[in-house]
């Protein structure tokens, strides 16, 4: 028994030297690598925000078909991430993200080639099958890297290079759009995630044997994986068929999750009440980020008759907010708990999409400014504290599933964001027979302003539910000495 009891000693005493440590050489560069894959994520959306208008104009299509580029390549990179999630499991967690990486560079080459509009559509949807192994993934080699006390400021740390990616990707975008074209873009993307690619192989270190798991219950994954994709194409596309279907599909995998003895995606998750609640909250925070991203370059564009670089400009305001708060963000939630960060973050975008009902068709540079600004501290506060509430709110046999659970139901909010902008802009500016842009589509985006704060306070409610809610514990066992 004191052999047993030093060991223990021995164990933690290690473990709070390990917790303590600061970062190493290879701590800084497995992170570099894990930041080009999430660089990716901002750097897609930043680009295709700037250049929707032109690609609109090359392809001849209406503000809802736009919305689609964006559509195309989030729901694949929503619906897939539990299967990738189960592939990193059973193959190594760095080999399907190396994988990914260089799936998406290939559908970035694709998209820079597009002579026509399926054609780009196909190519932005094998780009989203690549990033559904990414971030996932990243967030399972970050719990196996780095020590379980400083892994709060490791995904602060991991997701800051989205803000520094956001504050980028505007100006480069808009330089190239106006002075080449949006197929530049693309081919900037590939670039980089083929680098990814080569840099993950060389830093990341490979799975030992224990990591994997020797069977996978693939056909409980496959049916999730349908259920996810019916149920996005279903809202996105407004089919009820296609809903219908999505549910038999969750009914199914419901049944056969509950057939097995240990299930991969054990449906128990979705009964813990803080893993929901921070998950939804995450959803609503992206939903309206990429709904907001997608919406404001066309209103530059149509309503106020800005420029690409203009545009682009403008847009690095809420990137270089973003950037500052994400970091402290995470810090906050690891001193203070997930709750507190996101709902500041939830107040102050509500305030910074609010004050978007101020903007005119003449801009006012500071009132721009300032509402970009806030809402981007706010998105950078609340970015890294759900990831970590989420993941911690489940039994640590369940955080593999969790993570990529996870993953899935906050990147979806992207596809609906992309969606709702589509839906809502063509029927609203149809209504007001502002297809055209001018001063008449400034009511259609003043409504749309006002359904986001809406969302936004619906996100708010779910991180107070967070707050209120408690991780799930593990259950006493017996053991054959009888004590518990």
């Amino acid at each position: 028994m004191k052999s047993n009891a030093k060991t223990e000693s021995d164990d933690k005493a290690s473990q709070l030297r390990q917790d303590e440590r600061g970062m190493t050489g290879k701590d800084w560069r497995v992170m570099a690598a894990l930041m080009v894959g999430i660089m990716l994520s901002p750097l897609n959306v930043m680009f295709t925000s700037v250049a929707l208008p032109s690609m609109r104009d090359a392809f001849q299509v209406n503000v809802e078909q736009v919305a689609w580029i964006g559509t195309a390549y989030f729901i694949p990179s929503v619906a897939l991430m539990p299967f990738q999630s189960q592939l990193g499991q059973r193959w190594g967690f760095r080999r399907v993200y190396g994988i990914g990486l260089f799936i998406l560079a290939s559908g970035a080459f694709l998209a820079a080639l597009a002579p026509a509009y399926p054609w780009l559509l196909a190519s932005r949807a094998i780009q989203g099958i690549g990033w559904a192994a990414l971030y996932p993934l990243a967030l399972i080699l970050i719990n196996t890297q780095y020590p379980a006390a400083r892994q709060g400021e490791m995904v602060g740390l991991w997701e800051s290079s989205v803000g520094l990616t956001t504050i980028i990707a505007p100006l480069i975008a808009g330089v190239l759009v106006q002075f080449l074209s949006w197929r530049s873009l693309y081919v900037v993307m590939g670039v980089v995630a083929a680098f990814g690619a080569l840099l993950t192989r060389a830093v990341i270190p490979a799975d030992s044997a224990g990591q994997r798991k020797a069977r996978g219950d693939w056909l409980n994954v496959l049916i999730l994986t349908l259920a996810v994709l019916l149920s996005l194409l279903g809202i996105t596309a407004r089919n009820l068929m296609l809903l219908a279907l999505a549910v038999t599909a969750w009914a199914l995998w419901a049944w056969t999750a509950g057939r097995l003895k240990v299930p991969s995606i054990p449906p128990v998750i979705f009964a813990n009440r803080r893993f929901v609640s921070a998950s939804i909250a995450a959803n609503i925070r992206m939903l309206v980020a990429v709904a907001a991203l997608t919406a404001l370059p066309l209103f530059f564009e149509d309503v106020q008759g800005l420029s690409p670089t203009a545009v682009g400009s403008l847009m690095v305001v809420y990137s270089l907010f973003l950037f500052f708060g994400s970091w402290p963000g995470g810090r906050w939630s690891d001193r203070a708990g997930a709750a507190v960060p996101g709902a500041v973050g939830y107040v102050a975008m509500i305030i910074g999409v609010l004050m978007l009902l101020g903007l005119g068709y003449q801009l006012v540079v500071w009132l721009v400014a300032l509402a970009l600004a806030i809402r981007g501290l706010g998105a950078g506060l609340s970015q890294a504290p759900y990831a970590k509430a989420a993941t911690a709110a489940v039994l640590p046999e369940q955080k593999q599933a969790a993570a990529g659970l996870y993953g899935t139901i906050r990147y979806s909010g992207l596809a609906l964001g992309t969606g709702l902008v589509g839906v809502f802009l063509q029927t609203r500016l149809t209504d007001y027979g502002a297809l055209s842009g001018g001063a008449a589509a400034l009511p259609a985006y003043r409504e749309l302003w006002l359904l986001l704060a809406v969302i936004l306070v619906a996100g708010l409610a779910a991180t107070l539910v967070m707050a209120r809610s408690r991780p799930a514990e593990p259950s006493l066992v017996v053991v054959q000495d009888g004590s518990a």
